[in-house]
């Protein structure tokens, strides 16, 4: 009886544990802003966000939404990307009409 009891709180302990980590993960909306760099036909790309816009180096900044994981860029009417975070200085997104996968690597704050 009593390794079932033991056994029983190591599973609810790991399950609080697992929910906490869940719970502080950041919001997408956070964990885009930044400068990142990612390559297109050979060639290195920079981009960086911040709270609202988006600048791909050396072209004027564009207006975005972030809704959940859904990315709009202002002018960008035919598709949107959906956006996830394998890690803390990893950025992939997904053309949702072609669903090209496109990496980005975070290289500043």
């Amino acid at each position: 009886m009593k390794s079932i009891v033991s056994c029983f709180l190591k599973v609810i302990f790991l399950a609080a544990l697992l929910a906490g980590c869940a719970a502080t993960a950041p919001a997408p909306s956070e964990q885009i802003i930044g400068t990142w760099r990612s390559e297109v036909g050979g060639f290195d790309v920079i981009t960086t966000y911040s709270s609202e816009t988006v600048t791909v180096e050396g072209f004027s900044p564009r207006a975005y939404a972030l809704n959940g994981s859904e990315l709009v860029i202002e002018g960008d009417t035919i598709s949107s990307r959906t956006v996830s975070f394998p890690s803390s200085s990893e950025m992939v997104q997904v053309d949702g009409m072609t669903a090209t996968e496109h990496r980005f690597t975070r290289i500043a704050p």
